[in-house]
């Protein structure tokens, strides 16, 4: 056997194990999804606690109330599923693979794509706390509530759209070989977006009167335009772009379950 056919031998090999990297993370999603997505959608489903009367507390009563129960934990699921989120996005920009696209220098693109994630965290995470809903008991608050309104506001929605910013942009020196911890990262951003699926469902429950089949398509299209470009990323730099069909699949499933099994 000629060496030339051994290296052809093992590189279908490893384009094998790396196909099936995408569909084993997919499918690990869905089927946790199916099991406990049941329980991060009740977190999501209950309403936020209004802020308590500012004549009745003081402002450290007020503080205290402000970042207590179920709102506190639930902002706390957020932001954990965004850092696996982030840990993704820094494995699959460190696979060994090939040269990235022209795409992947777009600045303009990642800037455009870390703002929208930003701006949909941040608008989560001020509808958690009912913040909207009690701006003006907030602005009572004197100094505390100017720091509420900033935290959440422009500093919250800034810092998150840098961190993500930044490991879009930052130097793609090869650190993982792709069929070992790529499902590592795959698994991160699909946690992600089980959590934002979850929430999405749990909140139009609340605050909306929508039908399974329009929320399900503003779920899928609220998904498509968070994660389609990581999964992009992840095709081109592995060259393995049947992984879109996976990820189509549970673009579709994820909310779904949410709505169809999940649902009320």
């Amino acid at each position: 056997m000629s060496e030339q056919t051994v290296v052809i031998g093992r590189s279908e090999a490893h384009e094998k194990r790396t196909l099936k990297t995408p569909f084993l993370a997919d499918g690990i999603a869905i089927v946790l999804h199916l099991l406990l997505g049941g329980l991060l959608l009740g977190r999501f489903r209950i309403p936020p606690t209004d802020i308590p009367d500012v004549a009745m507390q003081t402002d450290e009563t007020v503080q205290l109330r402000v970042l207590d129960g179920d709102a506190f934990i639930n902002l706390l699921l957020l932001i954990g599923l965004y850092f696996c989120f982030l840990i993704g996005i820094f494995i699959i920009r460190k696979l060994r693979g090939t040269v990235d696209p022209v795409w992947h220098q777009n600045r303009t693109l990642f800037i455009i794509a870390a703002l929208l994630f930003g701006l949909c965290l941040t608008l989560a995470m001020t509808e958690m706390t009912a913040f909207f809903d009690n701006i003006d008991t907030v602005q009572q608050m004197g100094e505390v509530g100017n720091g509420y309104i900033v935290m959440f506001t422009p500093a919250i929605f800034i810092f998150l759209s840098l961190l993500y910013l930044f490991l879009l942009t930052m130097p793609p020196e090869i650190v993982y070989e792709s069929n070992r911890t790529a499902w590592v990262g795959l698994m991160g951003i699909n946690l992600m977006m089980v959590g934002i699926a979850s929430y999405v469902v749990g909140a139009a429950e609340r605050l909306f009167a929508l039908g399974n089949l329009p929320l399900l398509v503003l779920t899928a299209v609220l998904l498509s335009l968070l994660f389609t470009l990581p999964r992009l990323m992840y095709a081109a730099r592995t060259k393995q772009w049947l992984s879109l069909l996976s990820y189509l699949l549970t673009l579709l499933a994820v909310p779904a379950i949410s709505i169809f099994i999940h649902g009320y």
